[in-house]
């Protein structure tokens, strides 16, 4: 550990965006701490410091901060990227898809963040940036618990920011369009996801915050795919997909 770094932590850092922010982080001046349910996949990187984590365990997530602080003291910056997605007609999603979306988007992450502003306000010092969608401003069909969770954790930051901005805390949100992931799971293996943002395009943003000037706190940023074949990919799939495995009553 290097005291001299910045040490941050990544919620959802063993996949998918979370890990590539890892990766690109520990090249640089950070202390690079990810949490999330695979710590094998990212644990080969040595400079990544890494601790599972399921954020539906309220337990976990106590001890698990709680041996962060006693490892690198002061949090300096929190990026909640964890999250998961359950698509289809509200009466098509089981209650266990429902009550997952919501502990891990929205509860999950508010726990999280509760026990690491703590931290920050300790230290009088702080940023905290979550991945929130265009889902957090617009809902769509199939969404139903997903974008709650998104609408939820909209509301929660406009809460966060009031609450620490006393205590030199940075609050920021960032709401990106489809990104090329693999967060569809096999959803979208017979599509062209390169018209859709690249995690190179979300990374940007994260930088962006992080590195902005002491007098100014970036609220939130929104990115949309440029390419005009992206813009209503991520509903086709959807409505395809869905179509085949939900037919209609």
């Amino acid at each position: 550990m290097n005291k001299l770094f910045k040490t941050i932590v990544i919620s959802g850092g063993t996949s998918g965006l979370g890990r590539e922010l890892a990766i690109t982080l520990s090249k640089e001046n950070f202390n690079v701490v990810v949490l999330g349910r695979k710590i094998e996949s990212i644990n080969i990187y040595n400079k990544i410091d890494s601790y599972k984590l399921d954020l539906t365990n309220r337990n976990e997530i106590h001890n698990v901060c709680t041996k962060i602080e006693k490892k690198y003291n002061k949090i300096d910056i929190l990026v909640n990227s964890a999250g998961v997605g359950h698509f289809g007609e509200l009466h098509r999603l089981s209650e266990e898809q429902i009550i997952e979306s919501i502990n891990i988007n929205l509860i999950g992450t508010i726990l999280l963040t509760r026990i690491v502003s703590e931290n920050m306000k300790y230290h009088n010092n702080g940023q905290i940036i979550t991945i929130e969608s265009i889902a957090a401003i617009k809902g769509f069909k199939y969404g139903g618990a997903y974008v709650a969770s998104k609408f939820g954790l909209a509301g929660f930051n406009d809460v966060l920011w009031q609450e620490l901005k006393d205590y030199n805390v940075k609050v920021a949100s960032i709401l990106p369009g489809l990104i090329n992931t693999n967060f569809l799971n096999n959803l979208s293996n017979e599509y062209d996801l390169n018209c859709a943002l690249s995690l190179k395009d979300i990374i940007h943003a994260i930088k962006c915050i992080i590195n902005q000037s002491d007098t100014s706190n970036i609220s939130s940023i929104t990115i949309r795919p440029l390419k005009k074949e992206a813009h209503n990919l991520f509903f086709n799939i959807l409505d395809k997909e869905l179509s085949i495995y939900n037919p209609k009553l």
